[in-house]
Order: structure tokens, then sequence, then C-alpha cells
């Protein structure tokens, strides 16, 4: 199972936009505007969070560009 700290950074949606997880213990958010409920549900291919409201594509934060 993840914890906190593996989930932490920028994320890729099942859509392929990217989410943003910050916070740590109990207390971890995407995008800085939903609160993760409850998380590390196991599907087939994926694990599920749920949070605690609906999240709009159009405020995805932008891509991190690698650095070398």
């Amino acid at each position: 199972l993840l914890g906190p700290d593996d989930v932490k950074g920028q994320r890729p949606t099942q859509e392929g936009t990217e989410i943003e997880v910050t916070g740590s213990g109990g207390d971890i958010q995407v995008n800085e505007t939903a609160k993760v409920v409850c998380g590390g549900i196991q599907a087939a291919n994926a694990r599920i969070y749920l949070v605690d409201t609906v999240l709009n594509p159009a405020d995805a934060p932008a891509p991190i560009t690698p650095t070398t």
C-alpha cells in the first residue's frame, strides 16, 4: 500500500492531465482544492483515491519541466 509520501508530487490522471498532490499524514490534498478522504483502493491496474470535491481539469497545475 502506498503511503502519503509515496503519492506526493505531480501525478498523471486517467485522462492524461497532471494533478499535484501535497500534504502529509492524513491531510493529503489534490490541486490545493480537494482533500483525499479515502485512498489506496486497489483496482485491476491502478489505485483509486477518493476526494471530497470535483476536480476541474481546466484548473490543473502546469506540468513540471524536467531539468538537466
